[in-house]
Order: structure tokens, then sequence, then C-alpha cells
């Protein structure tokens, strides 16, 4: 049963194979039961022909049997009497007052009357026709076997739309079915769905067919609601629970031994390469490492100004210094160096060496 609750979930399609292979089962069974029938009809029809037959039509005249009535009779067991058939030839008249007619097949001697529910169809006889007297079995057997064909192939066709359609409408009726169990369906689910419980209604109706319990078309209704509800109860609560893989049950725990926390799992920082510098750039700063907090625009601005005056100032003490430097430099090496007199020696100076006041 757990493949059927995985195929109403999370299956392909509609459920229209499962609804083909069944009227395709059904039309078989229907064709083999009027087979059979069939089979056990064809002795009564070669009696019905051997007392109808033969006819005769000229010109769309029946010359043969001439001024005749016949009625075809059949004996049903040795037992009974005779069944009188709808069947009728009256070479008498040329027509036939249709009121009052019963249900049947009436031929005159050149009209054919067919009554069904108070429908009458009138047909003129044309051309020429004979039908001897004889042994029809294999044209009759041959008859029923080509006949049994085609009802086989018209007979799937019908059934499988007649159960589509019937699983479109019980596919809405499950949308209150579902909702009393408080779940919900997609459609296709819903459709898969149907389809199951219909199949098995028509299983279930038949088997009380054959054992002489026939119910009607509301308990036919019911019995797919109930069918529904009850897959429904099978169904997982989530549509999708019933294909999820499930995840291990955890291990029991021992008596008295209380649940210990999960130690934390400590993950080693990363290492990232140093960023290259490109030239007139900034390195940018990875996001990892902590960054100072942003200085207002305005603020750095003044900042970065005053360290400007103040550089330019010790550069221009500097140079001013090193330029007064350089000027007494130049003076010293313009002084000229004292003059000699006469007689190669020196002039004396205003000022007396020291120890030469004695």
């Amino acid at each position: 049963m757990q493949k059927v609750w995985n195929y109403i979930i999370d299956g392909k399609g509609m459920g229209l194979k499962y609804l083909s292979a069944f009227a395709l089962l059904s039309a078989l069974i229907i064709s083999v039961i009027l087979k059979i029938g069939g089979d056990l009809l064809v002795p009564y029809a070669q009696d019905v022909a051997e007392q109808m037959l033969p006819i005769r039509i000229e010109n769309g005249i029946v010359v043969e049997p001439y001024n005749t009535l016949k009625t075809a009779k059949i004996r049903l067991d040795d037992s009974s009497d005779k069944f009188t058939l709808p069947l009728v030839i009256d070479t008498r008249y040329d027509t036939l007052d249709t009121n009052g007619l019963k249900q049947g097949v009436y031929m005159t001697r050149t009209t054919l009357y067919t009554v069904n529910n108070n429908e009458v169809r009138v047909v003129k006889l044309k051309d020429n026709m004979y039908l001897p007297q004889g042994d029809y079995t294999a044209a009759f057997k041959s008859f029923l076997n080509w006949g049994i064909v085609l009802f086989f192939v018209f007979a799937t066709a019908m059934l499988f739309f007649l159960y589509f359609i019937l699983s479109l409408f019980y596919a809405v009726c499950a949308i209150a079915v579902a909702a009393v169990a408080g779940r919900r369906y997609e459609f296709d689910q819903r459709m898969r769905l149907s389809a199951l419980s219909l199949i098995a209604a028509y299983i279930i109706f038949w088997l009380l067919d054959f054992a002489g319990l026939g119910m009607g078309r509301f308990a036919f209704f019911l019995v797919v609601l109930i069918i529904q509800g009850l897959v429904i109860y099978k169904l997982p609560a989530h549509p999708r629970a019933a294909v999820e893989p499930s995840l291990p049950a955890a291990a029991p725990e021992k008596a008295g031994q209380s649940e210990m926390p999960a130690a934390p799992v400590l993950k080693a920082p990363l290492k990232k390469a140093p960023l290259k510098k490109a030239p007139g750039k900034k390195a940018l700063t990875p996001k990892h490492e902590s960054v100072a907090p942003a200085v207002p625009a305005k603020d750095a601005a003044e900042k970065t100004a005053a360290k400007g005056r103040r550089t330019s100032a010790v550069k221009t003490g500097d140079t001013q210094k090193d330029a007064k430097t350089a000027v007494k430099r130049a003076k010293n090496a313009k002084k000229p160096a004292a003059t000699t007199k006469a007689g190669g020696k020196p002039k004396a100076s205003g000022k007396k060496p020291a120890g030469s006041e004695k």
C-alpha cells in the first residue's frame, strides 16, 4: 500500500494510464459477455430466419411472401410456450396505421417501419433483393464477431472518456473531503486519488452486482467519497512527507543523565594575503580586520591643514638658520689678511702681548 500512497503524493500524471487500462479492461469484459451471450442466441436467430424467409423484393415491392402475415416466435426452453418477437411481415397492405404500434419492426408490401420508444421511422423499399431460406449460422457468427470487435473499440474510447469526466468531478469533491481532514492537495494529486478511488468503487459494485446486491448511483457516489476519505486518512499530513528522506532518530538518553549543551565549534581565523597597494591608491583594509572609526571630513581637513602649517614653519626656520650661517661664512672668507710693514715685519697691533710690561 505504501507504493499507492507514494504514487498519489509524488506520482506523475493524472492517473490517465490507470483510467485507460481500466477502460480497456471494462470494454474487454463487456465484449466477452456479449460474445458469450451472442453465441447462445445464434440458434434462435437461425430459427427466426427459417420462419420469416424467403423474402423477395422487386422494384421496391415485396412479391414473396405475397399477401401474407408472418410473426416471429421462439421457444426459450422445451417446457415454455413460444415467445412472440416484435418482428412482423404483413404484405396484405402497402401502409400501416402507426398509431398504437408497439415497439418492433414491421414490413408491408412497400414500406418498412421501425418503432422505438414511440418514435416511428418509415423507409420506402427500393430496388431488388432476395433472401432465400437456408442455414445462416456461419453468417450470424461472423456478423457477431465483427460487431464485438467494433463494440470493443468504441466502448474503450467511450468508457475512458466517461471515467475521465468522473475523475474530474471527484477531484473537485476531494477538495471538500481533504478540507474536513485539515489537509490540502494539488490538482494532479487529487486526480490520481480520484482515479484510484473510482476504479476501486467500480470493482466493489461489480462484485455486488455479481452477488445480486445491486445498488443505486447515489450509493456509488457515497462509496467513492468514503474511499477518498479513507485514503486521505492514511496519507501523510504533509504532502511531501512520504517521499522526503527522514532524518535519523537521536539516540535515547540514559536514565539520570542530564542533557549537556553541545560544545561550540571554534573556527580558526582565516588568513588572507596582504593586498598590494597600487600606485596612487590607498590599500584596502580587509573586512575581518578592525578599522578605526571614521573622522568627520571637516575635522580631518583641519588637522591636515594644521599639520601642514607646522611642517612648513619648521622647514622655514631651518632654512633661515642655514641662510644666516652661510652669510657669516661668506663674510669671514672675504675679510683681507693683515698688511705687512717694510722690512717684512707685520704691523704691530695696538694690543701688547702678555708678559711684555717688564
